[in-house]
């Protein structure tokens, strides 16, 4: 039984992001709860959204 652990994880980790990258990243929680969305794909959505430079 799945009491959410995954889904606040993926809430920390978002907040986390959007702070470190200094950036909006309004579609990195659907990435990240969506079971079929690849790790490699969460890094390239990253990338293409990173907007230190």
């Amino acid at each position: 039984m799945d009491h959410g652990g995954t889904s606040i994880a993926a809430v920390r980790l978002h907040r986390m992001m959007e702070k470190t990258l200094e950036a909006a990243l309004p579609d990195l929680l659907t990435y990240l709860l969506d079971s079929t969305k690849s790790l490699q794909e969460v890094f390239e959505y990253l990338a293409l959204n990173d907007k230190i430079a």
